[in-house]
């Protein structure tokens, strides 16, 4: 009976550990959202904060890619109606470590070129940063209306290849999403 009441007391002093070492990692955030308008587009500044865990800066070392996908929609306020949906967007962002070269390189959806960084610190804040995404035009919005957008973030598991998902089920712990942030504007020329 007592080695019973041990083994419980100790799997709950356990389970407690990894349970308060969960809780106290840091949530991703989406934060310092800006919509602005430039020519005929309305484009959209962030960033996210404590978007990288220790474990997937050690994946992007060992080779592995790290995925971030970004969705944002932009939302007319209409009072006793649903609100009317102006656009959505996704946005893919891939960063991957080149052992050769010792580099990191950042690609996005569309971008000819990925862009390359010497630090992984510097390829971090690229990966998080969305710096003038053109997310609607401007002849979509009236003016002197209110609107909203909506901006969340996904960061995707590590992609392993050949089915060795199925091997290292620890990647799945990786997946992380941050919560929608609602960011309001009125549209005036």
């Amino acid at each position: 009976m007592k080695k019973i009441s041990l083994l419980t007391t100790v799997a709950l002093i356990l389970m407690t550990a990894v349970l308060a070492t969960a809780a106290a990692t840091a949530k991703p955030l989406i934060r310092d959202i800006l919509v602005t308008t430039k020519g005929e587009q309305v484009l959209l500044y962030g960033k996210i904060s404590d978007g990288f865990t220790p474990d997937m800066s050690a994946a992007v070392m060992a080779g592995f890619p790290v995925q971030f996908t970004f969705y944002a929609g932009i939302y007319q306020e209409r009072s006793f109606w649903f609100d009317r949906r102006i656009s959505d967007i996704e946005i893919n962002r891939t960063l991957k470590y080149d052992n050769l070269k010792k580099t990191f390189q950042v690609s996005s959806d569309g971008g000819s070129e990925p862009a390359v960084f010497q630090t992984l610190g510097d390829a971090k804040v690229a990966m998080s940063d969305l710096n003038g995404f053109p997310v609607a035009s401007v002849k979509a919005l009236s003016k002197n209306t209110e609107y909203y957008m909506k901006v969340m973030a996904k960061l995707d598991r590590v992609r392993l290849p050949l089915r060795l998902e199925y091997v290292f089920l620890f990647v799945s712990l990786w997946d992380l999403e941050t919560p929608w942030h609602t960011y309001r504007f009125i549209y005036r020329e």
